[in-house]
């Protein structure tokens, strides 16, 4: 395993102090749910859903906001269960700019946004040392498919457009957890995790 420095391009590009890392859940038909079963239950449907996934290819946005500058980057995601995730995220005009891959308990990072290739634990710290983004704790399979790891229900915040609300969910990582839910159609249509991390990179 290579350990070393934060990658400057990349850290400055993702923020170490407050990562917040946003995902966008692409519009379904309406699920089996009623918002009398509760908020809990929506997101452990959703969690069996997604862990039923065998085969994906899909193209995503990657959005991170460290509350001084928001970058976008697009990235190509391929998943292979149960021990296979590969990510590549790309620059301007489609330009490399990194690889992740994990396989079963180990992650792989390389790329030039990284200054070469790497691999440790995928539990470990080699993704927040490499590009500044901590998830404390976050899985990083459920965080690239967007999907929203089970917790207890602190607040729900209807919103004034129809049936959205905000819904903040408890958080072991010392920050802030909330999605936004369409109760209509029973989907999650966005998810906030917010971590702080002691003295950024």
């Amino acid at each position: 395993m290579r350990a070393g420095r934060c990658s400057g391009r990349l850290a400055v590009w993702l923020g170490c102090s407050l990562a917040v890392v946003t995902a966008c859940m692409p519009l379904a038909t309406r699920r089996q749910w009623q918002p009398a079963q509760g908020y809990a239950a929506l997101l452990a449907q959703a969690r069996d859903e997604a862990d039923q996934l065998t085969d994906l290819v899909a193209e995503i946005r990657v959005t991170a906001d460290n509350g001084v500058q928001r970058q976008q980057a697009s990235a190509v995601l391929q998943l292979k269960s149960p021990g296979m995730l590969r990510l590549e995220v790309r620059g301007p005009l489609y330009s490399h700019l990194l690889t992740v891959v994990q396989v079963d308990d180990t992650l792989y990072v390389e790329g030039p946004a990284v200054d070469g290739a790497w691999h440790g634990p995928v539990r470990g710290p080699l993704l927040a040392r490499l590009t500044g983004l901590e998830l404390g704790g976050y899985d990083l399979r459920d965080a690239l498919l967007g999907v929203v790891q089970p917790a207890p229900v602190e607040a729900v915040e209807p919103l004034p457009d129809g049936d959205l609300a905000v819904v903040r969910l408890q958080s072991g990582a010392g920050g802030r957890h909330r999605v936004w839910i369409d109760s209509g159609r029973g989907l999650v249509r966005r998810e906030e995790l917010a971590v702080r991390t002691p003295g950024g990179c």
